[in-house]
C-alpha cells in the first residue's frame, strides 16, 4: 500500500503520506503489544474484571483516533487500546487504571476499561454506542457555541 501511495504521489506530499502511515502502523503495532500485555497480567491473575483486545481492529481505530484533533471528542469503545493512543492517551494512563492505581486519570475507582481524560476529550467509555450519543452531544455543546445547543 505504502509503495502504491509514493509512486502515485509528488513532491512532499509523499512525505506527508508516507510519515502518516508510519504513524499509524506505530499506533496499532504499539496497541497490538499493550493488549498483548494486559492479556498476559490477566491470565496471571494480576488484572481483576476484564481485558477486551482489539486485535484485529486496530487500523479502523487508529484511523479515527489519528484523524481527530485537540479539541475534538473521542468515546472510544473497550476494545479502542489503538485509537485512545493515537488520539493522545498516555500508555502509563492504560496501565495504571487497568492496574487500578490511584496514580491513574480514573483513580483507581473505575473499572479498567473505563478510561479517560474527559477534560482533554477522551471520555471514559460507559456503555455501547447508543449510550454514549447524549453524552457525546453534550460535550460538543459546551467545547462549542451555547446558542448551538439543542432545545
Amino acid at each position: 500500500m505504502l509503495q502504491t501511495v509514493a509512486s502515485t504521489s509528488k513532491g512532499a506530499e509523499v512525505l506527508t503520506v508516507r510519515d502518516e502511515y508510519i504513524k499509524a502502523f506505530r499506533w496499532m503495532l504499539l496497541a497490538r503489544i499493550l493488549d498483548e500485555k494486559f492479556a498476559t497480567l490477566y491470565r496471571a491473575g494480576k488484572i481483576h474484571g476484564g481485558v477486551y483486545t482489539g486485535k484485529g481492529q486496530e487500523a479502523l481505530s487508529v484511523a479515527v483516533g489519528q484523524s481527530l484533533r485537540k479539541g475534538d471528542i473521542f468515546a472510544p469503545l473497550i476494545r479502542d487500546t489503538s485509537g485512545r493512543l493515537a488520539f493522545g492517551e498516555n500508555i502509563l494512563d492504560a496501565v495504571r487504571t487497568y492496574l487500578g492505581s490511584a496514580a491513574g486519570p480514573m483513580r483507581g475507582r473505575e473499572g479498567n476499561v473505563h478510561r479517560g481524560r474527559p477534560k482533554e476529550g477522551l471520555l471514559p467509555m460507559l456503555s455501547h454506542l447508543g449510550s454514549m450519543i447524549s453524552v457525546v452531544s453534550e460535550c460538543s455543546w459546551r467545547a462549542g457555541s451555547k446558542a448551538s445547543r439543542p432545545p
